[in-house]
């Protein structure tokens, strides 16, 4: 019958192109060692915090920024734009004097859609070299809000330090001793002109019957 027909399958091989280019993992961080993180983080972030309540409050008085600000990256888009200035690939003219990046925090869990975040562990990798690797740290769950009562930024999910920002000794310490850099096989010695890969994929298809074939 034809419904037997379509129930047989015959083998088939399909031609693929190989991708190593695969998402690179995060590095991991021990639960407690990650609010500890982020609490020490959130004492830092403080006078930055100080700062922008006062101009709230005051906002005819323009008092000095705190050096904080020059250490550190306030969300999304200044932290990939350091990130990126810092990749050999990325060097370029900026109007904005962006700080040289040494760990930036992500509050992964809290943000969505996932697309935002996944590129970071590429990012800060190429944005690494062997004088200053980015470490890059996922902070745990409930971080935003306190990231965000720190800074006096509201939805502050990512956050970018220097090594040299003030105070940041024992942070950079604990960071140091306890998470792994961020590792990216296939960007070791890569060739990014290799020519591409072709594999073969085996698989099956359905042996469906031809109807109403066109005579010449």
């Amino acid at each position: 019958s034809l419904k037997d027909i379509e129930n047989k399958r015959r083998q088939v091989f399909k031609p693929v192109l190989d991708n190593p280019y695969t998402q690179a993992p995060w590095p991991r961080v021990d639960p407690q060692q990650g609010h500890d993180i982020r609490d020490i983080l959130c004492t830092l972030l403080e006078p930055i915090g100080r700062h922008n309540a006062h101009l709230k409050t005051h906002p005819e008085l323009k008092p000095s920024a705190p050096l904080t600000f020059q250490h550190a990256t306030i969300g999304f888009n200044s932290t990939v734009k350091a990130l990126e200035l810092q990749a050999p690939v990325g060097k370029g003219r900026s109007k904005v004097v962006y700080p040289a990046l040494s760990v930036v925090f992500v509050c992964k869990p809290e943000i969505s859609p996932s697309l935002i975040t996944q590129h970071f562990p590429v990012l800060s990798y190429v944005a690494s070299s062997p004088e200053r690797k980015v470490k890059l740290i996922q902070l745990p769950r409930g971080s935003m809000e306190k990231l965000s009562e720190a800074t006096g930024q509201p939805h502050t999910g990512i956050v970018g330090i220097t090594k040299e920002m003030p105070g940041a000794s024992t942070l950079l310490a604990i960071i140091n001793e306890n998470v792994e850099d961020v590792e990216v096989p296939w960007l070791e010695n890569v060739d990014f002109f290799s020519k591409p890969v072709l594999k073969v994929l085996k698989t099956t298809a359905p042996i469906i019957k031809k109807t109403n074939v066109q005579k010449k």
